[in-house]
């Protein structure tokens, strides 16, 4: 109960911090215009799956940033503080899954605090917690998949492995391939330094594989 408050009280805290100032900040070009204005045509048209900008359909990204903005400007309207919520909510989330490995870990919550707090201040989370790109919700994802990956290897609990496909699934959505082969290199090279073939067997389940594909 005691980790369960700290976690809450984080998750606020961090939150509030990401939000201020969203709603000053107005959208820029290129990058994050591109972004705002298709998930806007996409909101508008009633068309979810199929990303569009100036009625041409493009598919350059993957759809996952599309469906976030869309979900905001469906609750919030057409504003930059919507266009900039859900870099808000995944740079909260970030902080939150760090805190929560190291409380795993250590079972020390000066330890989790600390990490919690040097993550949230950096000057590269920040900015791109108030950005309209993919990136912050790629490191959510991809954190994920590695923690929850190690956690699997480590203690022989197949739910983790199963949980990092889908969170691996998700960076693919969010950025493509990288989201899979990136945290995939990492721990093929992480198996062959420790020589260690029952980590090789638990990489790869038949479930989690199947997770991945259908969510992808």
């Amino acid at each position: 109960m005691r980790h369960r408050t700290f976690l809450l009280c984080l998750a606020v805290l961090c939150f509030l911090f990401f939000l201020l100032g969203n709603a000053g900040l107005a959208i820029t070009d290129p990058v994050e215009s591109n972004y705002a204005l298709t998930a806007k045509e996409m909101v508008a048209s009633g068309d979810w799956l199929s990303p569009q900008i100036y009625g041409i359909y493009w598919y350059d990204k993957p759809i996952f940033i599309y469906w976030m903005l869309c979900l905001s400007y469906s609750a919030f309207g057409f504003t930059d503080f919507a266009a900039r919520l859900p870099g808000a909510f995944f740079s909260t989330v970030s902080v939150l899954l760090a805190a929560w490995y190291m409380l795993r870990r250590t079972q020390r919550l000066l330890a989790a605090a600390l990490l919690a707090a040097m993550t949230t201040t950096s000057l590269e989370v920040w900015a791109i917690g108030h950005s309209v790109i993919t990136d912050q919700m790629l490191f959510f994802f991809t954190s994920a998949t590695m923690f929850f990956t190690y956690i699997g290897l480590t203690e022989k609990k197949p739910a983790y492995i199963r949980g990092a496909y889908v969170m691996a699934a998700l960076a693919v959505l969010t950025k493509g391939p990288v989201g899979i082969v990136l945290p995939g290199i990492f721990f093929l090279i992480f198996i062959a330094i420790r020589r260690n073939t029952t980590y090789a067997k638990r990489l790869f389940p038949l479930g989690g594989i199947l997770l991945f594909f259908a969510i992808c």
